[in-house]
């Protein structure tokens, strides 16, 4: 009886650590990257393994996942992780070649996507964006970064940027688009803690004119929910 008590006990004590245990020292990132236009926008690898900073906070985890946006509402996604490992469980030389074989797939990862074909009829985009979102909204860690590299242009049923009667109400009233956007995929109200970074080259004057109108209103939408967004031309910034 008594040993009964005593693992009772001692239950109790892990469900209460774990009840008071905050967010996992990780970084989350989750890269969408536009393959339906004919040119195709990518971070700079480097900049990426550069928010984890694996070597200087060793003790840390890193979960990745990279996903197409293309014609389809749901694209094959690539994800792995590296677990966070405390000092004192660490084998030096083992943890350095774990973090070195993480830092290794996300450049193979960001050099397989740049070999896939560009270019679709259609494009699914605000879909993937809302999902992403409520995807890293879920995650209880210490850091997470969303990085949206498209044009934006929606070209569906749903929503479409070269059907003159959408962009109108683009123009006039984004508050109704902002409507066709959440019905659609409902955006988790709390994204406190998640850093959104947008990233297009675009090509030419209308193309950069409607990118900017839907990346403001995606960053209007984000960042009432508390996200921090920033709306770039390459460049990752911390």
């Amino acid at each position: 009886m008594k040993a009964i008590t005593t693992c009772l006990l001692i239950c109790l004590m892990l469900v209460s650590c774990n009840e008071l245990k905050g967010p996992s020292p990780e970084v989350s990132v989750l890269v969408l990257i536009d393959q339906t236009g004919s040119e195709m926008s990518l971070p700079d690898v480097e900049d990426v393994r550069r928010l984890y900073n694996l070597r200087a906070r060793d003790t840390w985890g890193g979960r990745f996942k990279i996903e197409p946006i293309s014609d389809l509402q749901y694209a094959p996604s690539v994800s792995f992780e590296i677990a966070p490992q405390e000092k004192l469980m660490q084998n030096p030389g083992q943890r350095s070649k774990a973090i070195n074989d993480f830092n290794a797939r996300i450049s193979l990862a960001f050099a397989q996507v740049s070999l896939q074909p560009l270019g679709k009829s259609k494009s699914e985009i605000f879909g993937p964006i809302a999902r992403a979102l409520n995807e890293l909204a879920s995650q209880n860690v210490m850091e997470k970064y969303a990085i949206f590299c498209s044009d934006l242009h929606q070209n569906s049923d749903l929503f479409s940027v070269y059907k003159k009667s959408d962009m109108d109400m683009l123009y006039n009233h984004p508050e109704e688009v902002e409507k066709i956007i959440i019905k659609a995929t409902p955006i988790n109200n709390n994204l406190k803690g998640v850093s959104i970074q947008l990233i297009y080259n675009a090509p030419n004057y209308e193309s950069s004119k409607r990118y900017a109108l839907i990346a403001s209103l995606f960053k209007k939408i984000c960042e009432e929910r508390g996200a921090r967004v920033i709306i770039s031309g390459g460049r990752l910034e911390s």
